[in-house]
């Protein structure tokens, strides 16, 4: 998907709200569905002025002096101005697979609003390594997982679910209540440095929804955190990889070798690190200060891929941290590498510095 138009055509503004944790509401108006969005990305002000179409994406502040007019592109630019206009054709592009680059949906006036208090209730699901323990693999959600290379053993670390029939139960300030389907999906639990539980995501194991993955209206933006950092203890070195289950796949292949007894494997929701004040700058920072010494990306073997680890490993170079960049095959993630090939990747990483960079960017050509 190369055409940046097609992209954002395709990309599904109120999925991408909910993707990146945006606290948002929705309204009818005279245009059809509105998404009321709490924050304006450009003045600042947070008193629910923004107004987006759900449909076309189209809107505009209505903030004091701001009047800022949007589109898909230029709200998104502006929630992302820490990214090149470059990365954030990217993350379009990336989105926008995401969701099966399929026509857009017919606009669902009935759907409930997100809203800013949200109560927090896990959906119904059942415990997937227990069940496999006591039942066999036979079921639908552990077939999948286990056919993608995911152990039994990993299945149990990450506490996975199956969500067979169920939904994301969450409690609006009007005392109402609004739901989600999160049906035939894997539900994939995700905490904060402390281990408390924040978010989650949802990934469907049926091949049958548009959307691989859903993630909960008015929950914890998963760009402040890293996945799997809460187990942080003990570790002077983590890897980082993209997303769920690259961490998942890095984590495997260093299990058991005592070498690697100090690395732990985290992911990064992205090709992107959060460099705001509270975002996963921050949270790195924090690792620092409980003993994080070395940080290995390893986000897939494709060029740009590369270049943005690049970008963000000179950022967070800056906290005193060895910062290194491992080479994977070209076009593949760490799930869809060998253990070998992950292995063999780490221990061949390029340390980066001011220097090392431009050298290390010019292999790439």
């Amino acid at each position: 998907m190369n055409n940046l138009s097609e992209a954002i055509d395709a990309l599904d503004i109120e999925y991408w709200l909910d993707r990146e944790g945006i606290q948002y509401r929705k309204t009818t108006g005279s245009h059809g569905v509105q998404l009321n969005v709490k924050t304006c990305p450009v003045c600042g002000g947070s008193k629910w002025k923004v107004y987006l179409n759900a449909e076309t994406g189209l809107g505009n502040c209505f903030h004091g002096d701001c009047q800022a007019k949007f589109n898909k592109w230029k709200f998104i630019c502006a929630e992302l101005k820490n990214l090149s206009k470059k990365d954030v054709a990217r993350h379009i592009q990336e989105v926008s697979q995401e969701t099966g680059w399929r026509p857009k949906k017919e606009v669902n006036h009935a759907q409930e609003s997100v809203f800013k208090d949200t109560r927090f209730f896990m959906p119904s699901m059942i415990d997937i390594a227990e069940t496999v323990k006591q039942q066999g693999a036979g079921f639908a959600s552990a077939k999948y997982l286990l056919d993608r290379g995911i152990s039994l053993e990993s299945i149990e670390y990450f506490k996975l679910g199956d969500c067979t029939n169920g939904y994301f139960q969450y409690r609006k300030p009007d005392g109402n209540i609004g739901y989600q389907d999160y049906s035939g999906r894997i539900i994939i639990p995700i905490f904060d440095i402390n281990g408390k539980t924040v978010t989650f995501q949802g990934r469907d194991y049926t091949g049958m929804s548009p959307k691989r993955y859903l993630f909960p209206p008015g929950l914890n933006a998963t760009g402040t955190l890293f996945y799997n950092g809460w187990n942080f203890d003990g570790h002077d070195q983590i890897v980082i990889g993209e997303g769920v289950f690259d961490c998942i796949a890095i984590r495997q292949a260093f299990r058991g070798n005592s070498a690697f007894a100090k690395i732990l494997a985290v992911a990064s929701f992205g090709k992107h690190i959060s460099l705001s004040s509270g975002g996963q700058i921050d949270y790195l920072r924090k690792l620092c200060e409980k003993g994080l010494r070395v940080c290995t990306f390893m986000w897939d073997g494709e060029t740009e891929a590369l270049k943005d680890a690049a970008k963000y490993a000179l950022e967070v170079a800056k906290l005193g941290l060895t910062v290194r960049i491992a080479v994977l095959p070209k076009d593949k993630d760490p799930n869809e590498c060998t253990p070998s090939e992950i292995i063999e990747a780490f221990w061949e990483a390029v340390a980066i510095n001011k220097i090392s960079v431009i050298k290390f960017l010019l292999s790439l050509r």
